[in-house]
């Protein structure tokens, strides 16, 4: 273990790869999350079947400033290509409140804790498009999805799955899949 930055960090130099798992005569995918460009190559290596959940706050927080539509494009092929093919999730921006808060005020205005940030999203449709567009874009260089976090209602999946036809639109591309994280227990009860 390595300390760097206030965080700890595991360094492996061997490993097994893992063997299959099956459940019911299924095999069960294990996927990795919020890992660095440089670390998806070695998916195969560990056995691991691709990229569960790809952090793209993380890329905010890195730079220390809000990426344009272009740098995000960049950041986001680079991630899908360096898995050779597997799989990645890409969860568009969630800024909570251990997150990034100024680097994001300036183009978020608004941001505060407490806050969604779908719901800043949605409320600035323009970032959110280039947000989705330059996802859509890097989905072109291997399976890609798009993951909306924190849905609180039908309406809200409905509004964000508007964006997604627009920008999808905009850059006309193959869209790639699309589904929402529900981490709210007062969706789980709507009906």
């Amino acid at each position: 273990m390595h300390e760097h930055a206030g965080q700890n960090t595991a360094h492996i130099t061997q490993i097994e790869p893992l063997p299959d798992l099956v459940w019911k005569k299924s095999k069960l995918r294990i996927n990795t999350f919020r890992v660095r460009v440089k670390d998806v190559s070695q998916l195969a290596t560990f056995g691991l079947d691709g990229v569960g959940l790809y952090r793209t706050e993380y890329l905010v927080l890195e730079r220390r400033c809000f990426p344009t539509e272009q740098e995000q494009v960049e950041a986001y092929s680079a991630m899908v290509k360096s898995a050779l093919g597997k799989p990645v999730v890409i969860r568009v921006f969630d800024f909570n409140s251990d997150k990034a808060w100024d680097e994001v005020s300036n183009t978020l205005p608004g941001i505060h804790k407490g806050r969604r940030t779908i719901e800043l999203l949605l409320g600035h449709p323009l970032v959110f498009l280039a947000h989705l567009r330059a996802i859509i874009r890097a989905s072109t260089h291997g399976p890609a999805s798009i993951l909306f976090p924190m849905i609180t209602s039908v309406e809200e999946m409905d509004q964000c799955l508007d964006l997604y036809r627009q920008a999808q639109q905009m850059v006309n591309l193959p869209a790639p899949r699309v589904g929402a994280m529900i981490e709210l227990p007062a969706l789980a009860f709507r009906t």
